[in-house]
């Protein structure tokens, strides 16, 4: 399965003049956008998104693993109402 969209903080694409809003909706819809790394959308039945965020101890600083890098919470799948809006889309562009 092939995700129709993919928001990526770590690609060029993510850089651009929509990056606030992107972080945003981020925000309303998934929650905690400051942790998330990446998003992927997919469109089945209903438009779901997975979301890939970085795990947090409990003073709330991202958690490194044995290797030093941050460690990462499993994704979590989460339904969605609709789609971002168009203008919003990376691949759209």
């Amino acid at each position: 399965m092939q995700p129709i969209e993919v928001w990526d903080a770590g690609s060029p694409e993510w850089a651009d003049r929509f990056v606030g809003e992107r972080s945003a909706w981020v925000d309303e819809h998934l929650g905690r956008a400051v942790v998330t790394t990446r998003v992927e959308f997919f469109l089945i039945d209903a438009p779901f998104a997975k979301a890939y965020r970085f795990a947090l101890d409990a003073s709330g600083r991202p958690f490194l693993g044995p290797d030093g890098e941050p460690a990462m919470e499993d994704a979590v799948e989460q339904l969605l109402d609709a789609l971002p809006p168009a203008h919003l889309l990376v691949g759209a562009r």
